[in-house]
């Protein structure tokens, strides 16, 4: 076998690397020799601290493995995203959190402060990768680009997010509150585009998956382990892990219930199968009422969306589970202690009893109840246009005890409602406009791919748009970091199936050619 065939080289993508020769051991020498001196003048430096050191060459890895595999280096972007946290709602810090990977650099206790450093490290990472495809574009020729399906809904929706910028501080609004209100539907669109630049094969976006099983598994982990050192209680939190996480949680769910129908046997699936039971718990310990909604939801979704064979399988699948589900509630309905609690959550997506809710419960509802009103009056006095970001929505109605309410008087938990208050009415028809002919795409998609494990990523990025839709009618999971690039991911991978889906048939109208 030629070594040459497994080169490794700078800028290079994934149909291989290898060991050069002896020039290139002594080049990676050298390196690992600069890079430990580095790291030792820092650590001295930083009078013995060993965490700045570590994070350094995390950093400096970072660099060194998105330059050679920027597919990978993409890859691991993915899995930072997934795996630190942005929004906390415990009443504890987990290490997860210690990076402040969402945090703007001027307020990372750990590092220097500087008033230019309003940047995010997550947005210096993605940064970074995207200036290594732009240097990559401009030293190769062989680069190549993939086309962007259903372009124009996204471009219309990107470009009408920055009129209502630019028009929400015509109307005086506040310049830091608007991007912090638009940041994360900016990095849904910026997915979208640049994930099929990044990620062309099959083999590219098995391995990312990889990288999304790794770090979704992690956190459930983290929600499950909280919940049994508790002793299998909550411990006085209303949840044990980040209200994105149970979302992400689904998607794996919907993966695996792909792999089984469309009888794809990889590792992947066995490795579903193993971590099923954490994934199951990190779930629970998720405790959001919007994600049991939407699980039910995107399951119904889910047996329309694939043909009627595959569709009739999973009823069947399921049927137990529905059966053990129903009689589950019938026991638990009325009951409040701890295994009651999941049926307490479902039964309130139904009724909700003010005499059995406690006092926060019911405090909480009736505020969303109150933000509801305030942001409809908001949309019926600009209706048309929108207020723009930046600016608070109307107080027409006030929440008794809360003189000030800081974010929440920009951006509020239903999302929807939110969107339609800033963009106007014209903004939030091509926002629907877009996820709706995305959905539709994928649905025919999802026919024309022959490939199972394709199939499968393929019912994933259509159902994480009907799951997204159903959370952030109570969640501000729009303006979340996380879950927009999450979402961005899978609805950009839908581009770079349908490409390897052109390409197959391609080849397969080739052959057919030679050998007529």
């Amino acid at each position: 076998m030629k070594l040459d065939k497994f080169r490794i080289t700078p800028f290079s993508d994934s149909k291989g690397f290898s060991l050069n020769n002896t020039k290139t051991d002594l080049h990676s020498y050298l390196w690992l020799f600069v890079l430990s001196i580095i790291v030792s003048v820092v650590f001295v430096l930083n009078n013995g601290d060993l965490l700045i050191a570590i994070a350094l060459l995390f950093v400096i890895s970072i660099v060194f493995i998105s330059v050679y595999r920027l597919d990978i280096g993409f890859g691991i972007f993915i899995f930072c995203v997934l795996l630190f946290d942005q929004h906390l709602r415990m009443n504890f810090i987990p290490i997860t959190a210690y990076p402040s990977y969402f945090t703007n650099i001027k307020q990372i206790p750990y590092l220097p402060s500087f008033e230019a450093g309003v940047l995010t490290p997550m947005e210096i990472h993605l940064l970074l990768i995207i200036t290594i495809w732009m240097l990559r574009l401009t030293i190769r020729k062989d680069t190549q680009l993939i086309p962007i399906k259903i372009w124009l809904p996204a471009l219309m929706f990107l470009s009408w997010l920055i009129v209502s910028f630019f028009y929400g501080q015509a109307r005086g609004g506040n310049f830091l509150s608007a991007l912090w209100e638009v940041r994360a539907l900016f990095y849904l669109c910026l997915m979208y585009f640049f994930v099929p630049q990044i990620i062309q094969s099959k083999q590219q976006i098995s391995m990312l998956i990889w990288f999304i099983i790794c770090a979704i598994a992690i956190k459930a982990f983290q929600g499950g382990f909280r919940f049994i050192i508790l002793g299998f209680q909550f411990g006085g939190n209303d949840t044990l892990t980040n209200s994105e996480d149970p979302i992400f949680i689904i998607t794996l769910f919907i993966l695996l219930l792909s792999l089984i129908i469309f009888n794809v046997d990889t590792k992947q699936r066995r490795a579903l199968l193993y971590l099923l039971p954490i994934l199951v718990l990190g779930f629970y310990a998720g405790q959001r009422r919007a994600t049991y909604a939407s699980f039910i939801i995107t399951i119904i979704a889910f047996i329309f969306i694939v043909p009627k064979k595959e569709g009739l399988k999973l009823l069947k699948f399921l049927s137990v589970l529905i059966v053990i589900l129903g009689l589950y509630l019938a026991v638990f309905w009325n009951s409040t202690s701890e295994t009651g609690q999941l049926a307490q959550k479902i039964k309130s997506m139904f009724y909700l009893d003010p005499s059995k809710m406690s006092a926060r419960d019911y405090s909480s509802n009736l505020y969303r109840e109150f933000e509801n009103y305030n942001l409809s009056m908001t949309i019926r006095h600009s209706p048309f246009l929108g207020i723009g970001f930046g600016n608070k929505y109307g107080q027409w109605l006030s929440f008794w005890g809360l003189q000030e309410l800081g974010t929440l008087s920009y951006i509020p938990h239903n999302s929807i409602l939110w969107l339609f208050a800033k963009t106007g009415s014209y903004g939030f028809f091509i926002f629907l406009f877009f996820l709706n002919s995305f959905i539709f795409f994928s649905a025919s998609l999802l026919k024309k791919t022959k490939d199972p494990y394709l199939k499968a990523v393929c019912v994933v990025g259509a159902l994480a748009v009907i799951n997204q839709l159903v959370v952030v009618f109570v969640e501000m999971h729009l303006s979340f970091y996380r879950t927009m690039i999450y979402l961005g991911l899978f609805m950009g991978l839908m581009s770079v199936i349908a490409e390897l889906n052109k390409t197959e048939q391609n080849k397969s109208e080739g052959s057919l050619t030679t050998s007529s």
